[in-house]
Formats: structure tokens, C-alpha cells, sequence
């Protein structure tokens, strides 16, 4: 097993039992069901079978219902998730990340401001 800080933003999938997984910290995240998948990201194209899916070191699963949020109309979009939300900081992270920019959803601030803080997404 290992950290693969180089795929990260990819979206793989297991051929043993179909799980879908996005990269991120170079650890794999379990996204738990098609509903939340929608929640983040643009569409189903582009994920990738993976044959040996424990060669990368597992992180926590995605939450059921994770979001991609803003406090009101503020720039900064997070991911929320496991009680934390994580600044995506840039576009092209939002690419990198296959994040789907009509997905995220305006929070009252004070919600997001309340929110503990993770690390960074770049």
C-alpha cells in the first residue's frame, strides 16, 4: 500500500466490488452511494477501473450527503465532509477534482463559519 499524492483529483473505481473512490491527499476516499456522487461531482465520465485498489492507502470514507458549500455568496468553496469542511482553493482545483461548480450550495456564512476547518484541497 501507499500514498499517491499523484492521483490525486482521480476518480477510480474498484474491479472487485465497483466501490467508487476520488483521490485526495494522495489516500483513496470511498464515496458510499451514487447520491453523493452527484452532490460533488459533474458527471459519471471519466472514472477509472483500478485492478489492485489497495495498492493506495485508504482514507476516511466520504460522508453520506458530503456538499460542496459556500457561506452565502463568499468565493470560497469547500468541501464538507466527516464534520469538516476543506477550502477547495482554486479553479483548477475544482478541475483537478472533477468538482461540479453547479453544485455547490450557499450556506448562511455563520453555518460555514461554525464548520471546524480541515486541510486545503490544491
Amino acid at each position: 500500500m501507499g500514498v499517491r499524492l499523484d492521483w490525486n483529483g482521480r476518480r477510480i473505481r474498484s474491479k472487485v466490488d465497483e466501490k467508487i473512490y476520488i483521490v485526495i491527499d494522495g489516500l483513496r476516499h470511498w464515496v458510499p452511494n451514487p447520491a453523493t456522487y452527484e452532490n460533488l461531482f459533474r458527471d459519471w465520465d471519466g472514472v477509472e477501473d483500478i485492478i489492485d485498489i489497495d495498492s493506495i492507502d485508504a482514507g476516511a470514507d466520504i460522508t453520506d450527503g458530503a456538499i460542496l458549500a459556500r457561506g452565502g455568496e463568499d468565493p470560497p468553496v469547500y468541501l464538507i465532509s466527516n464534520g469538516v469542511k476543506r477550502h477547495v482553493t482554486s479553479p483548477e482545483a475544482m478541475d483537478r477534482y472533477y468538482f461540479e461548480w453547479d453544485r455547490v450550495i450557499s450556506l448562511p456564512p455563520v453555518a460555514v463559519l461554525f464548520i471546524p476547518t480541515g486541510t486545503e484541497i490544491s
